[in-house]
């Protein structure tokens, strides 16, 4: 996979720009976790792509962001938008290093690209790494969707799938005290069309869990395409795996 990572800006996103759909997104969906502007909290966010989850931490007062990925091109291109940014080739290692060090630690669309056998080791890792009553963020593509294979393979490095079930189940396995989880919001930008597609949508996600049970198929709560979870660490000694 290193030669993907290696120009991933070039062959998956085909842009040197920010995404102003994944900003407005990102915004809407998270800032109410973010911490408080000028209370010194420390964010790590993993996998900062083209800088747009930066960019709402800053946008909202949060000074203290790093961002880290394994990909050298992405760490260039976030320092060129003038945010920290360090690359490690092992991110597992990097979070141990840094253990009790986080307040909060955004983790978007990467789970989908760790290997089965590195998921809890690495979560648990994550978990090390937030200051005990710390957050982390895990946004990942909903494999209990309608469409969910085109998402899951929209993407080569993609090598794991989550619905709301398997997802808290690892993160309650790598040791997190609470989780919680949540749809992700597309339409944040008003207008029209999302307007249509807001006030279409529940007859859909309707017809979807009535035919899901007739059919006796298994119906989770959460049928967005992409949904999060919120993990917590707790303030005593949790069990990892």
């Amino acid at each position: 996979m290193k030669e993907i990572y290696d120009h991933y800006l070039e062959n998956t996103f085909g842009s040197y720009q920010p995404c102003k759909v994944k900003r407005a997104q990102f915004l809407f969906n998270y800032r109410r976790w973010f911490p408080q502007p000028g209370s010194g909290a420390k964010v790590l966010d993993i996998g900062p792509g083209r800088g747009e989850m930066l960019d709402v931490l800053a946008e909202c007062g949060v000074t203290d962001c790093t961002g880290v990925d394994l990909s050298e091109e992405i760490v260039r291109f976030c320092r060129s938008r003038g945010f920290v940014c360090e690359w490690t080739d092992d991110t597992e290692a990097f979070l141990l290093r840094h253990e009790n060090s986080c307040d909060l630690i955004t983790v978007c669309d990467v789970l989908e690209h760790i290997d089965r056998n590195h998921t809890l080791p690495f979560l648990s890792a994550v978990r090390r790494a937030l200051k005990p009553g710390g957050k982390a963020i895990f946004q990942v593509p909903n494999m209990a969707a309608e469409d969910a294979a085109l998402y899951y393979y929209a993407d080569f490095t993609h090598v794991a799938g989550f619905t709301e079930l398997s997802l808290k189940q690892v993160l309650m396995t790598a040791g997190f005290s609470r989780c919680e989880l949540h749809d992700y919001e597309v339409f944040c930008y008003g207008g029209i069309k999302e307007a249509a597609a807001r006030l279409l949508r529940p007859f859909f996600y309707a017809w979807t869990r009535f035919r899901r049970r007739v059919i006796g198929s298994h119906c989770p709560n959460i049928i967005t395409p992409v949904f999060f979870a919120v993990a917590e660490k707790g303030s005593g000694h949790e069990n990892s795996f």
